[in-house]
C-alpha cells in the first residue's frame, strides 16, 4: 500500500472508532496476511479498486494474525474476506481471493441500492 493510498491498515481499536461507530457511509474492509500469496495479489485488487471507489467507500484492511480476536468475533477463519459495513453492521461479504470485475460490481450494486 503506497504512501497516497485510499487503502489504509487498521487495528482493532481503530476498527471500533471507524468501523462499528460509523453513522454514514460505507466501509470495505479486508481480513488478509502479508505472507499469503493470494492475500497479497487481493491487497493490489483492492488498491485498484479503491482508487476507482473512494468517493463512497473507504478501504481497510485488517492483519488478522494480529487482530485474532477482531477476526474470531467476526467469523473469520479463512482469509483474504472482504467485508462491507454499513453504520456498523456488515452488509456484504465475500470470501477467498475475489477478482477487480466482481468486487467492483458488488459496490455498484450498492452505490445503485443506496
Amino acid at each position: 500500500m503506497g504512501q497516497d493510498s485510499t487503502y489504509y491498515n487498521l487495528t482493532e481499536k481503530e476498527f471500533g472508532e471507524l468501523i462499528l461507530k460509523a453513522k454514514s457511509g460505507f466501509q470495505v474492509v479486508v481480513f488478509n496476511a502479508e505472507w499469503l500469496g493470494s492475500g497479497q495479489m487481493q491487497d493490489e485488487i483492492i488498491e485498484e479498486v479503491s482508487e476507482k471507489f473512494n468517493q463512497n467507500f473507504e478501504f481497510y484492511r485488517v492483519e488478522k494474525e494480529k487482530n485474532e480476536a477482531l477476526a474470531l468475533n467476526l467469523g473469520v477463519s479463512d482469509i483474504p474476506v472482504i467485508f462491507v459495513f454499513k453504520e456498523g453492521k456488515v452488509v456484504r461479504y465475500l470470501k477467498g481471493l475475489t477478482s477487480k470485475s466482481l468486487v467492483e460490481g458488488m459496490l455498484d450494486e450498492l452505490i445503485s441500492e443506496n
